[in-house]
């Protein structure tokens, strides 16, 4: 497949040196600093993949970083990101083999190139074992010329698919989640207590910052997840997409419930055991989480990831503008505000805390339960989210 005209059109500062990507957008993801630390190291030996769900940014914050490197005078001509899911492109046809051997006019010899691709398990099958093999090529030469590597995907499975073959040493995964309440009052236009009222009436989304039209917000984001997320990141497993997004819409719409395999199963008609794989995929998306049941341990920590499902873990949408923009009932409702709310504060526990694992819930009975289970400095500390005015 001839990629020349899509690959130009995705880096014009190739043609014109002073084009800059989204110049617009001059607040950057907490996320930045680091990532691009990591690939302007002197001797970069390692790439850097940033997994996280659809509308988080990860398209933008690569465009950023493009924008930075040509800002500290690095040659346009060695910066090349690539958008594997441009819709011109046929999925899984374009190698990264392929972009790198572009070779841009005016590419300056013997000086780092450095490549920032988006969505690469859009690319052709074999991508994990070519950048194996890149990066491997680099470290023999160990010069400062060696080329960078910057990766983006929505599909977790596919990329923690890869990585377990191929990536142990060779490249490091971020998380990219919604904005926290922190990074949305940086980068918001709106100070002061509304801008805490609309944190939680919209969503951690970047693409809704400045948007007023929230229903139609809303719209694009059900549409976009509906159709990439779940059609086609899943669409590769063989499954049910129709009957996954049957359970997709239930989970989000139940956030905060404790998952039954069995009562699900029955709904869709599937097998149990069907239902907890698809329950599988859609959390590597990155889409909904699993919180595991405390079960003290030897550290008192919950227990092994790979028993979560057996103990009935409760499922939460990874960001509370998902449970907005799926729910049937109004904005307004209360016990919808009152999943947003408990959606919320388990994204910012997730943040502060170095193990996804390190965050539980606790169930004695049906009588008796807390919200969120955590860990600090040897402490087991408990949180619950409740509207009521009186504990």
């Amino acid at each position: 497949m001839n990629i020349d005209g899509v690959a130009a059109d995705q880096n014009p500062w190739w043609e014109t040196p002073g084009a800059r990507p989204v110049r617009h957008l001059s607040q950057r993801r907490d996320l930045f600093d680091g990532l691009y630390l990591a690939l302007g190291g002197v001797q970069q030996s390692r790439a850097q993949i940033l997994l996280g769900p659809r509308q988080v940014g990860k398209s933008t914050l690569l465009l950023q970083i493009a924008g930075k490197l040509l800002e500290d005078g690095v040659a346009p001509s060695n910066v090349t990101f690539f958008d594997f899911a441009d819709d011109r492109l046929e999925p899984n046809t374009v190698s990264p083999r392929d972009v790198v051997g572009l070779g841009a006019p005016g590419m300056v010899e013997n000086a780092p190139r450095y490549f920032l691709f988006d969505e690469i398990t859009w690319a052709k099958p074999g991508w994990d074992r070519w950048l194996k093999q890149a990066i491997d090529a680099e470290r023999r030469t160990q010069s400062q010329s060696a080329s960078r590597f910057i990766l983006t995907s929505s599909s977790a499975s596919l990329l923690r698919d890869a990585s377990m073959e191929s990536g142990q040493g060779r490249w490091d995964s971020h998380l990219m989640e919604g904005l926290t309440f922190s990074e949305y009052a940086r980068l918001s236009p709106i100070k002061g207590p509304e801008m805490e009222l609309r944190y939680l009436r919209t969503s951690g989304f970047p693409g809704q910052l400045r948007e007023d039209d929230q229903g139609l917000a809303r719209k694009r984001l059900r549409e976009d997840i509906s159709d990439r997320a779940i059609l086609h990141d899943l669409l590769v497993h063989n499954v049910d997409v129709a009957r996954v997004r049957t359970l997709f819409t239930y989970l989000i719409q139940t956030s905060g419930n404790q998952w039954a395999a069995e009562n699900r199963a029955q709904d869709l008609d599937a097998d149990p055991r069907t239902a907890s794989q698809w329950l599988h995929l859609l959390i590597q998306t990155g889409l909904i989480t699993a919180l595991p049941r405390w079960t003290p341990g030897k550290s008192g920590k919950p227990g092994k990831a790979s028993t979560e499902l057996r103990a009935h873990p409760k499922i939460y949408a990874s960001d509370h503008g998902l449970l907005l923009a799926f729910a049937a009932q109004a904005a307004e409702d209360s016990e919808l505000q009152g999943r947003v709310l408990e959606a919320v504060v388990y994204r910012h526990l997730r943040s502060i805390r170095d193990d996804d694992r390190d965050v539980a819930y606790f169930r004695a009975d049906d009588r008796c339960e807390i919200d969120f289970v955590t860990f600090l400095e040897g402490d087991t500390i408990g949180v619950e989210v409740t509207a009521a005015r009186s504990v």
